[in-house]
């Protein structure tokens, strides 16, 4: 790996496991140093209670295409006891999993668009991330009313609202051909940090109205080499107003939401070899 890649990694994580955070990461409220859902008084916490940020995960190097997710759900982090583990003690080597397939199984809510990460990686090189790269605060935990932490530390982690974040340089740093986004809201703040083409007023009809049978979107990015192709949410299922326009033909051994994202991985995997 370039050594300049290799810097931005090993950066970001030493702001994470830095108390407090350091660099984009400083006094972030989703920070594991911060947050009041996790176990114990922020103020003396030294334990991340398996929780770490999720990015870097698949290949570093002549990347073809980088998967970019919303935030890591629950699911993907184990109980909070203080017998799990305490990434903090750990490198950023150590954590990675260079294998991009096994994301769909340990990320909780994207099990559904394993198709996806499982005929990309056989094609392209694959990157994995995500726009807020912290878990959600859970405010059933704590006992409070949502006070919009969570928006503030996606847009800081993005680097939106006059945050330097780290979406735009982590995407500089990988370099990837594809930029393929799961969901609405990873679509917006991608939207406030990059110049993009507009999708239209839907987004349900608009990521299924480009000329392949998954509907399949490309939009140009100002200033960018990369294509953008942002997708459907896995969890929340592939909407009305999106499958109506597809023309997939569904699998009994597959959901319609699986389906999608296996033609969405075929579509693309054409579309590249045309334009290449």
């Amino acid at each position: 790996m370039a050594e300049g890649k290799c810097d931005f990694f090993h950066r970001v994580w030493q702001n994470w496991i830095t108390e407090g955070g350091a660099g984009p990461c400083d006094g972030c409220p989703a920070h594991w140093s911060i947050r009041e859902d996790f176990p114990g008084d922020p103020e003396t916490r030294t334990n991340s209670f398996g929780h770490r940020p999720f990015f870097g995960d698949g290949a570093l190097t002549d990347v073809d295409v980088a998967i970019l997710g919303h935030e890591p759900g629950k699911a993907s982090i184990p109980e909070y006891t203080e017998e799990k583990t305490n990434h903090t003690q750990n490198t950023f080597d150590e954590v990675r999993r260079d294998d991009v397939t096994k994301i769909p199984n340990i990320a909780g809510t994207i099990r559904l668009a394993k198709p996806l990460f499982e005929l990309l990686d056989k094609e392209f090189n694959v990157y994995w991330t995500q726009v807020k790269k912290c878990n959600e605060i859970h405010y059933g935990e704590i006992g409070i009313e949502p006070d919009g932490r969570n928006r503030t530390a996606e847009k800081q982690c993005a680097g939106v609202g006059g945050y330097s974040g780290h979406l735009c340089e982590e995407l500089h740093t990988v370099d990837p051909k594809y930029v393929i986004s799961l969901g609405k809201r990873p679509y917006e703040l991608f939207c406030e940090v990059f110049d993009v083409e507009s999708l239209g007023e839907n987004f349900s009809r608009g990521i299924g109205s480009g000329n392949h049978k998954s509907g399949l979107r490309t939009l140009s990015v100002s200033g960018e080499s990369f294509i953008y192709i942002p997708t459907a949410h896995p969890t929340r299922g592939v909407h009305k107003q999106t499958t109506e326009q597809l023309s997939i033909t569904e699998k009994s051994n597959q959901s319609k939401t699986e389906r999608y994202y296996e033609a969405l991985a075929e579509d693309l995997i054409k579309f590249n070899q045309i334009n290449t």
